[in-house]
């Protein structure tokens, strides 16, 4: 679980407080991002920042987060864009309970057929310990907009593209924004499922068409066959 822990709040700190540098062996140049790397982990592990172990598991945390800072986290939410597949997910799958912003971040980044690419799997491990270690030793427990708050870039906009408003925002202007974004959600929901019927109208419409025109065939040729037998 440490193990765990160590990686979680590692790539944590990477994203928030790191500099991305353009090769990875760089930090091994300039070992300021280093010591800053590590004064971060050891605030909060009992951990010796000056040993090898400790300098080369840090090496090896930035070379991965340097990798991943180049990896984006595409939406798998085919043609529709995040607030009205958010506003389908809530509609359909939770009914009688409002989704986590932790929930979404996983319906929206799923693939039907490959599932969740590995970038998620990560961003998804790194909030499963947030979630399992708070309200433990006096902690205040987050909340799961706060954990995916947390583990994301500053950059992402998740969680206003599915109309949540994200922990570090204040309350003043934020509710009438929501509200903004959520009928944007129904709206542009709405808007597909109407374009949806009027798709299966004019397949049913154009399948009548062909019946007829069959049927006016048969018509003729039962015509043409009693014309013959006079």
């Amino acid at each position: 679980m440490q193990a765990a822990k160590l990686a979680s709040e590692g790539g944590i700190a990477i994203r928030q407080h790191i500099s991305i540098l353009t090769h990875w062996k760089e930090y091994k140049k300039r070992d300021e991002h280093l010591k800053n790397f590590k004064g971060k982990l050891g605030a909060q592990f009992a951990m010796d920042t000056d040993s090898k172990a400790v300098n080369d598991a840090c090496l090896d945390m930035l070379k991965n987060g340097k990798n991943r800072g180049k990896v984006k986290l595409p939406q798998r939410t085919g043609s529709q864009c995040y607030i009205a597949h958010a506003y389908v997910t809530k509609q359909e799958k939770y009914k009688d309970a409002e989704p986590t912003a932790i929930d979404l971040f996983k319906h929206t980044h799923c693939s039907k057929k490959n599932g969740y690419s590995e970038p998620v799997k990560e961003a998804i491990a790194a909030m499963e310990p947030i979630v399992a270690e708070t309200g433990h030793e006096g902690q205040e427990p987050k909340s799961p907009t706060e954990v995916v708050s947390q583990v994301l870039p500053k950059s992402s906009t998740f969680l206003q593209n599915v109309g949540i408003m994200p922990a570090n925002k204040t309350r003043s202007g934020g509710t009438s924004s929501l509200q903004v974004q959520q009928l944007q959600a129904q709206l542009e929901a709405e808007k597909q499922e109407s374009a949806g019927l009027r798709q299966e109208l004019d397949t049913l419409k154009t399948s009548a068409q062909e019946a007829e025109a069959k049927i006016d065939s048969l018509q003729n040729k039962q015509d043409e066959t009693n014309a013959l037998l006079r």
